[in-house]
């Protein structure tokens, strides 16, 4: 998927883009879930030392929410993303994903993966409550915070 600042008809959705959008998602998910990098990541995830440390960040709660600031190519990360959450227990079931310059296209296809894609800027600043795994490809054009 291949972003770029939003123009006027970057406001509609483009049926045929949408379903190109989907297949290049299964494409990219497949591809992944193959790879050595996914295996070797899997395993580190289901080692004793790492689920340990799952457990004990999670307390009493039973699923880590998943939050995206600025996700870059949705091929990758937001697969990764869907990935974990279809193969972990203690992921949660909805990663919520933001980007400054997602099409409508590129939303409601991020949508159909049963994701929620935020509509407000952030700024990376959410307030976690519940044990929360954040996920950022660029915080730059997200975070306005100056230190």
């Amino acid at each position: 998927m291949s972003f770029r600042p939003k123009e006027v008809h970057d406001l509609e959705i483009d049926p045929q883009r949408e379903e190109r959008l989907k297949q290049q998602m299964e494409i990219s998910m497949k591809k992944i879930e193959s790879s050595e990098f996914y295996k070797s990541f899997l395993k580190q995830l289901k080692s004793p030392e790492v689920s340990g440390h799952i457990q004990i960040v999670l307390g009493s709660e039973t699923q880590l929410q998943m939050v995206i600031y600025g996700i870059g190519s949705i091929e990758s990360q937001l697969s990764i993303a869907i990935l974990m959450k279809r193969g972990f227990d203690w992921v949660g079931n909805n990663i919520e994903v933001f980007d400054p310059i997602l099409s409508a296209t590129e939303s409601r296809v991020i949508t159909s993966l049963g994701c929620t894609v935020l509509s407000v800027n952030e700024e990376a600043r959410r307030e976690y409550l519940k044990p929360t795994l954040f996920l950022c490809h660029i915080l730059r054009p997200i975070c306005t915070t100056t230190y």
